[in-house]
């Protein structure tokens, strides 16, 4: 990366030095934790140039906006719009003049003739915020540069509300979401100051912008741990029948005295099983397992999904120093509107449907080639945000496709399950290349190296069931709420 600025009497130019690739992502283009941002600041001068210093800082910040009502002492209601920024990350290092030449001189004006330059310089993230932690604090160079001073090297940190992270948490990936609700962003640039003397001259900054997200698991470990997680949810629903359709030995005799569309309970259990993590480039295979239960004496009439939508369902749950709200936006893997029959067997007690499953649908054949799980930003939080994911499935039924009446009483069931989504698989040697051997990995799951066929219908995809291992619930109450933050004391 590189970017040029001209002003008068000299030109600057930051030139940054591409992520080493890794061999899951060769064409990287982010940064991730405990990696050194190396590069270069060249300057090309036309005329002797007055100078203070030359600095090159990172920033990181986690910045949310939230639109809410607020009523009015006459009782009327006012849009208001709220922004809290948090800086997580912070480090700078000068590279003109030299801390030996600073330190033996008293002046605070330095002249470069004209002429080309070229500064080096090497800045590490680290993995935990500075704001979080405070040994991560004491490895910045502004800890022990000369030429800062102030509230930062007195132990403050900027932030717009005075809160301070909560400390259980890495630094947070580059991010950005919006809705109607408000806007949440995780930002950080790399910014060349150069400070020039006087009232009357104007200091010069160029800010370019990089991507910040952590790695995934170790690729020898992933395989060894298989954690799968699922949840299931009941419904009872009544879906519509022609009482002609069924036979002068059915049960229920008060149908037959009615040639109307009647009624009858329907009793449905989902089950979805999906991994714990999500991890880019790796298969993950979720299952659909569905048991239905009747109390008709013979065969239930044929039930039809309508439609089918299998999803990634990302949520962000966002605060400032008065408000709090979440919105959640849908990412679409595969879509079908072909209605196609579900098949039941001809009676299941309704006592006995408890832990019984007699269809499954195997959702890894429905994931499209486009589903690039590398695109979508890794779970994280942060003082004032979090974001969550989940795998969703929207279900259609009726009873009904063809025929002379076309009911319209389709019933519409959801379940969720979540999920951890993480950076890129890592080998060993690249961790200990890049990383030094200091980072917390996330937990990782199984690599199933069973091959999918391509090109299946949803009519091809049902199969014998088996009993789910585990359950545990989506989205529960605990998970919504935000970490616990606390002002900030000594402020200024």
């Amino acid at each position: 990366m590189e970017h040029t600025q001209v002003h008068r009497g000299y030109t600057v130019t930051l030139v940054v030095e591409p992520p080493v690739p890794l061999e899951s992502v060769p064409d990287r283009k982010f940064f991730t934790y405990n990696e050194a941002i190396r590069g270069a600041v060249r300057l090309h001068v036309l005329k002797d140039l007055p100078l203070k210093d030359i600095q090159v800082k990172v920033c990181g910040v986690s910045s949310t906006e939230v639109i809410d009502d607020i009523r009015l002492s006459n009782g009327k209601k006012r849009e208001c719009h709220e922004v809290m920024s948090h800086e997580v990350f912070y480090d700078v290092v000068t590279l003109f003049p030299p801390a030996n030449v600073k330190q033996v001189s008293q002046n605070d004006k330095f002249s470069l003739t004209s002429g080309d330059y070229e500064y080096q310089f090497e800045i590490t993230l680290p993995f935990k915020p500075h704001c979080a932690n405070e040994g991560s604090r004491q490895t910045a160079n502004y800890v022990s540069n000369p030429y800062e001073t102030g509230w930062r090297k007195d132990g403050h940190h900027v932030t717009s509300s005075g809160i301070i992270h909560d400390g259980n948490s890495p630094l947070p990936p580059s991010f950005y979401a919006c809705s109607f609700q408000g806007e949440a962003k995780v930002y950080y640039t790399i910014k060349v100051s150069v400070h020039r003397p006087g009232v009357f001259q104007r200091s010069s900054r160029l800010i370019l912008p990089i991507t910040v997200k952590p790695p995934g698991p170790l690729s020898h470990v992933r395989s060894m741990i298989s954690a799968k997680r699922s949840f299931s949810k009941q419904y009872v629903v009544k879906l519509a029948i022609d009482p002609t359709s069924l036979s002068l030995t059915s049960t229920i005799n008060s149908f037959l005295t009615n040639t109307t569309v009647q009624h009858v309970p329907l009793k449905l259990r989902l089950e979805l099983v999906t991994p714990d993590t999500l991890i880019p480039g790796s298969e993950f295979k979720p299952l659909l397992r569905m048991q239905f239960a009747h109390e008709l004496d013979e065969q239930f009439p044929p039930v039809y999904v309508k439609s089918f939508k299998f999803s990634l369902t990302k949520r962000v749950s966002m605060r400032t120093h008065s408000f709090k709200t979440a919105f959640s936006s849908d990412m679409p893997i595969r879509t079908v509107t072909e209605p196609f029959l579900l098949q039941m067997d001809k009676r299941v007690e309704y006592h006995d449907a408890e832990r019984q499953y007699n269809t499954q649908l195997d959702l890894s054949k429905l994931v499209q080639a486009h589903f690039d799980v590398l695109k979508i930003t890794p779970s994280f939080k942060t003082c004032n945000m979090k974001v969550q994911y989940c795998f969703s499935v929207e279900l259609v039924i009726g009873t009904q496709y063809q025929g002379l009446r076309v009911l319209s009483d389709d019933k519409t069931m959801m379940i969720h399950n979540d999920v951890l989504v993480t950076g890129p698989v890592v080998e060993e040697l690249e961790y200990s290349r890049i990383f030094n051997n200091s980072l917390d990995l996330p937990p990782p799951i199984d690599d199933d190296d069973d091959d999918l066929d391509e090109g299946d219908d949803l009519r091809t995809l049902f199969g014998q069931a088996n009993p789910s291992r585990r359950r545990s619930s989506a989205y529960s109450k605990d998970s919504e709420e935000l970490p616990p933050y606390r002002e900030a004391s000594n402020r200024r």
